[in-house]
C-alpha cells in the first residue's frame, strides 16, 4: 500500500506487533541496510490489536495538488511499492523465520 500523504509505502502483518519484544531484535538484523523499517501500529478494523508495518519512505503526495505536478514523485512511490513487494516476496524465509518468534503459533 501506498500512503500518500504519510510518505510511505508499507505491507501490514496483523496482530504481529502485539509480540513486537519478541519479533524486533531479529526483524532490525534482517532489515539493516534495506532502507526498510519495521513499525508497530493500531488496527481500529481488527478490535485494536497492534498489526507490525513494514515501511518503505516515498515521496509526500499532496491530493489537492494536481496529478501532472506530481507525476515524478508519483512514479517514485509506485518505485519504492514495488521494491518492498519484491524484497518481501523474495525473502519468504526470512519472514518465516519471524513468524517462528511469536509465541504460541499466533503467526497469523
Amino acid at each position: 500500500m501506498h500512503q500518500l500523504r504519510e510518505a510511505n509505502a508499507n505491507i501490514s502483518i496483523y496482530t504481529w506487533s502485539d509480540h513486537f519484544n519478541e519479533l524486533a531484535a531479529q526483524i532490525s538484523t534482517d532489515l539493516a541496510g534495506t532502507g526498510i523499517r519495521a513499525v508497530s501500529s493500531v488496527n481500529k478494523r481488527n478490535a485494536g490489536r497492534a498489526g507490525l508495518m513494514l515501511m518503505a519512505p516515498t515521496p509526500v503526495l499532496d491530493h489537492f495538488l494536481p496529478f501532472d505536478s506530481q507525476i515524478s514523485a508519483v512514479r517514485t512511490g509506485i518505485t519504492a511499492t514495488r521494491a518492498l513487494r519484491e524484497w518481501f516476496v523474495s525473502h519468504q524465509d526470512t519472514v518465516r523465520g519471524w513468524a517462528a518468534l511469536v509465541p504460541d503459533g499466533k503467526a497469523i
